[in-house]
């Protein structure tokens, strides 16, 4: 694995010296995918989307042709991509942690994307910025109704590919909503991310045929909690 981490990590530095080159574009999709086929069990390599969250890495470079990064932050987010890699990779050799996993993971991206989001200006590129939020929000709450299907997580209940679109939609213009709000960009990222986890909890209860208000308003109880301590903590920028 740690191989496989190093070479990541030196098609990640070629990908930024040839200014995202389709060819090695192409060449660095390929090896992630094959990493996982590498990977992960036998059993496992027929759920292909059991590949999202590798292949999810690379695609997570896109960035850099929507972002102005400096030198040292580029290098920063590629450390962080390969830690990942690492983390996954070693998780594909242990099923039985698939459950688990691929309950926090959407938060992880999601973590870094929000942040960059929140802390770039917006206004440049407004467009694709948007897009790219929409497609990363929508990939990972399809990539998770998937997964909970594929790994029988979801019960007899069958969720529609409207539980990805309408969710996304929304997460996207409430983080349009919190721009205007004069707080820095962690505590932004921080209360999204706490109604994107109260989310996904809530979705996996209700395909699980297990969602009650019961079980369920302690979580959000504690996520109303979480973020009303997460913009009194903050630091408000007022004009």
């Amino acid at each position: 694995m740690l191989l496989s981490s190093f070479i990541f990590f030196l098609l990640g530095e070629i990908l930024f010296l040839t200014k995202l080159s389709g060819f090695w574009f192409f060449v660095f999709l390929a090896f992630a995918f094959f990493a996982w086929r590498h990977f992960a069990p036998a059993d496992f390599r027929k759920i292909r989307i059991l590949a999202a969250p590798i292949i999810f890495l690379v695609l997570n470079l896109v960035l850099h042709n929507i972002y102005a990064f400096s030198f040292w932050a580029g290098q920063f987010h590629l450390l962080i991509l390969t830690a990942c890699f690492y983390y996954i990779t070693s998780c594909y050799r242990e099923p039985q942690r698939f459950p688990v996993f691929f309950r926090i993971f959407p938060i992880i991206p999601l973590a870094l994307a929000g942040f960059i989001f929140f802390r770039s200006n917006v206004f440049e590129n407004f467009v694709w910025k948007e897009i790219w939020l929409f497609l990363e929000v929508i990939f990972l709450l399809e990539s998770d109704r998937q997964v909970q299907l594929s790994l029988n997580q979801a019960g007899l209940q069958k969720p529609s590919f409207l539980w990805g679109v309408i969710p996304a939609v929304v997460f996207l213009e409430l983080a349009w909503f919190f721009l205007f709000l004069p707080i820095t960009a962690i505590s932004l990222t921080g209360a999204w991310l706490i109604l994107f986890y109260l989310w996904l909890e809530a979705s996996r209860l209700t395909w699980r045929e297990r969602f009650s208000w019961r079980e369920f308003a302690p979580q959000l109880f504690l996520a109303l909690i979480m973020i009303v301590l997460v913009f009194l903590t903050g630091s408000w920028k007022m004009a």
